[in-house]
Formats: C-alpha cells, sequence, structure tokens
C-alpha cells in the first residue's frame, strides 16, 4: 500500500523485526495516520548510506511501530533485514521488482519432452510463464496443472474450470470453449505438429491461498498446418492450500499426451 508524503524517522532500529516510529518528518504524514493500524504497507528504510525496501505492517501504539514483514531488497544485495544504526528516515515507496517481472530461474530449452515442471517460489507474489516457438509431435492443446507440495504430486480431478476464446483466421470466426472439472487447465489449442509455425503464449499466475483458487490468464498465437489462431484462456484450480510449482504439458482429448520442444521462461513478480 502507498501513498504521498508519508515518511517517519526512527532511532537504532537494528536488525529488528518490528522497530518503533518516532512521528512523521516535518511536512510528512505517518504511516498509521494514513494507512491505519494493521495495514500492509510498503516502505524504505534510509539512513543515507545503506537502504531496504520492504513490505511491513504498520500498527498503532505508544510509539507507532512498523514491522518489517518481507525485505524485498536491500543495498547489500540480499533480502535480510540490514542492521541500521542512529536516526534513519523511514518512508513508503515501491521497489521496482515489485512492478516489474523478474527471471525466477534461467531460459529452459527443451526438445521432445512430455512434460516441464516449475517451482513457484513463495518469495514472488505472482508469475508470467512465456512460452516461446513451441512445437509439438502431432497437433494437440496445451495445458497446466498446479501443486501444492512442490511437484511431487499435481492436483488432478475435479479441481479445476476454464474458460477461453478462439479466433480462427481462416474463417474469421469466433469461437467460445468452455471447460470444467477436466483435471487439468487449458493454456491454448492447436499446438502445430511437426516443426510447423510454433505456439507463442504468455501466462499470467496468480499461485492462490488455502481460501483463494489458485488461477491463471493466457493469451496465445500459434498456427497449424494451414490456419492461424490467437485467443486466449482462463481459469483456476480449487487446490484447498497454495499452490507451489506449475506443470506446463501438451494433451489431447482433456488428457496428455505426446510431446513438445521450444523455449520457456519462468517470471515472477514480488
Amino acid at each position: 500500500m502507498l501513498a504521498n508524503f508519508v515518511q517517519e524517522t526512527a532511532n537504532n532500529p537494528g536488525t529488528a523485526t518490528t522497530i518503533n516510529l518516532a512521528g512523521p518528518a516535518t511536512g510528512r504524514r505517518g504511516f498509521v495516520a494514513v494507512f491505519g493500524s494493521g495495514a500492509t504497507v510498503d516502505y524504505v528504510i534510509d539512513d543515507g548510506t545503506l537502504y531496504e525496501y520492504g513490505i511491513g505492517v504498520a500498527t498503532a501504539g505508544s510509539p507507532n511501530t512498523l514491522q518489517r514483514t518481507t525485505v524485498v531488497e536491500n543495498s547489500a544485495g540480499t533480502t535480510a533485514r540490514l542492521n541500521f544504526s542512529g536516526a534513519v528516515r523511514v518512508y513508503g515507496a515501491l521497489s521496482m521488482t515489485r512492478v516489474a517481472h523478474v527471471m525466477v530461474e534461467a531460459p529452459r530449452v527443451v526438445a521432445g519432452v512430455a512434460q516441464a515442471d516449475f517451482l513457484l517460489p513463495g518469495t514472488f507474489r505472482a508469475f508470467k510463464l512465456r512460452l516461446i516457438n513451441v512445437t509439438s509431435d502431432a497437433p494437440r492443446n496445451m495445458h497446466i496443472r498446479f501443486s501444492t507440495d512442490g511437484g511431487s504430486s499435481f492436483v488432478t480431478g475435479a479441481s479445476y474450470s476454464y474458460a477461453g476464446g478462439i479466433w480462427n483466421a481462416a474463417t474469421s470466426t469466433f469461437g467460445g470453449d468452455p471447460g470444467a472439472n477436466l483435471g487439468l487447465g487449458k493454456v491454448s489449442n492447436n499446438v502445430s505438429g511437426g516443426g510447423a509455425a510454433a505456439l507463442n503464449a504468455e501466462i499470467d499466475i496468480d499461485p492462490g491461498t488455502a481460501s483463494r483458487a489458485a488461477n491463471y490468464r493466457s493469451s496465445f498465437v500459434c498456427v497449424d498446418a494451414t490456419t492461424l489462431y490467437n485467443g486466449g484462456y482462463g481459469g483456476w484450480c480449487t487446490a484447498g492450500a497454495a499452490t507451489n510449482a506449475l506443470r506446463v504439458f501438451t494433451g489431447s482429448a482433456g488428457a496428455p499426451a505426446g510431446t513438445f520442444t521450444g523455449s520457456l521462461e519462468l517470471m515472477g513478480l514480488r
């Protein structure tokens, strides 16, 4: 949470999880006064040399406090709480890693694989998976599944629902594609077979929580032997917990099938 002109001072916070706020600087406003007690806020602690960007909780009290819940980045190049001494400024600001996706792992180039699994680290709040120049052994669809145990198993059964729309350039028609309880999520149609022009897609992923289903939104362009298709899908998975791994695979008739080749990039948003 952000607002203009939120800045306070603190003294000798060290590495403490909770720091005492000494009140707003002249002409500025305090965290609790602006956001209320218990609000989650984006903060920076800065002593003129060291800096720490993080996500914290502002709490009313005598004095008001700020809990340094999650360090996003700091001047030491880590995500640890820094050891500040003396007077520091504490103000509302957003690290660029909170507004821009960063690579979660090195890009992968795969050839003839049945599936590709990715961990979804809890240090990120959202993800984007890019599929670049992907072809399959035969014309197939591209699917995803989620895991809540780090990829040891993947949710199947009646936990998935999705809906999509596809533009067929050959016939200049738009068609809908609703699906429910098929045991997988759908990302695209018509991944080309035999090395023809390939699928390119982006999938935005919210890993969800115990009370909010994991969900995704894809946009894609692909070409089969003769026809250009483009469109997108949206779907969700009621996994009952935050998901922490993802599997992508090709399939046919709602079941895994075949292999695929191409490049995959997983990025995260803190």
